[in-house]
Parts: C-alpha cells; sequence; structure tokens
C-alpha cells in the first residue's frame, strides 16, 4: 500500500488549513499560528491562480479585503509580529512548553472550561486566537463549498 500526499490544487492546500485549525485546538504556539496564518494566506494565492470564474472573482476580492487574511500576509511578509500569551495558573515556575498532549490536555477544552486564558498579540493589537481561527476557516468554507467540499466530509 501507498499513501500519497499533495500538493497540486487549493483543495489540498485546504485540507492542510484544515489540519492547521484543528492542530491549534490541539496546543496554542506560535509554531502552530504561523503554520495556520501562512497556509490561510497561501490559499488565496493558490486560488488567485486556479480558479477565474465570475463567482470566485467576487469571493476573492471579498477575501483579499478581508482584516484577518490582510493580517495573515503581514505576518507571512514580515510587516507584523506577533506574540502568543497563554495564561496558565497551574504551571510551575521554569515548566517546559509541551507540544504534544493528551486529548485530556488539548488547549480547546482549557479554553472553553476558562482554565488557561490565551491572547496573540499581533503588533499593538490583541485577538482571541480561537476566534481568530474560526473566522479565517469560516470564509475558506464558503468558497470550498461553492466547490463542492465541505470541511465536515474531509475530517
Amino acid at each position: 500500500m501507498q499513501f500519497v500526499h499533495e500538493f497540486q490544487n487549493p483543495r489540498n492546500l485546504y485540507e492542510k488549513l484544515i489540519r492547521d485549525y484543528e492542530q491549534l485546538d490541539m496546543v496554542i504556539s506560535g509554531d502552530n499560528i504561523f503554520n495556520f496564518v501562512t497556509s490561510a494566506y497561501l490559499i488565496l494565492e493558490w486560488v488567485k491562480k486556479c480558479d477565474v470564474s465570475e463567482g470566485m472573482k467576487r469571493f476573492l476580492k471579498r477575501a483579499s479585503s478581508d482584516k484577518n487574511v490582510k493580517i495573515c500576509k503581514d505576518i507571512l511578509f514580515c510587516k507584523k509580529k506577533f506574540t502568543v500569551f497563554i495564561e496558565d495558573p497551574n504551571l510551575e515556575d521554569g515548566s517546559e512548553f509541551k507540544h504534544k498532549r493528551r486529548v485530556s490536555e488539548y488547549d480547546i477544552h482549557a479554553y472553553k472550561n476558562g482554565t488557561k486564558k490565551f491572547l496573540l498579540r499581533i503588533d499593538d493589537e490583541e485577538y482571541d486566537p480561537f476566534q481568530f481561527k474560526e473566522d479565517i476557516i469560516e470564509l475558506y468554507d464558503v468558497y470550498f463549498k461553492l466547490k463542492g467540499y465541505s470541511r465536515s466530509e474531509m475530517l
């Protein structure tokens, strides 16, 4: 048996964005934020080159002017810097950041039950990282639904 992982069209990058989105549910970190914003911006570039239908032109115009997509682009091209803050009252001094976690330790659970606080600072603006990723994925969900793909089918 052979497993093939390809990046040949915007859908492949959308699937990666979904994986990046899910990874942020597990662990909010600078690495995972950077992977997500990179995928989020680059999908737009792939769509521009692959789909020039009238409906897609409207979507591209909307997505290109979206505040969060612009932020992704600015981060990718070093026009904006970001910092991730995680406030965890149970964290002991000198603790190491855990990039791999058990399901029960996923950051989404701590976010929902309020046991940790998460902040994404992009230059001088502050964002809820979970809402930031949600807003971006919802924007792309619209495009891929028009193309006949659903995020729930890909999970």
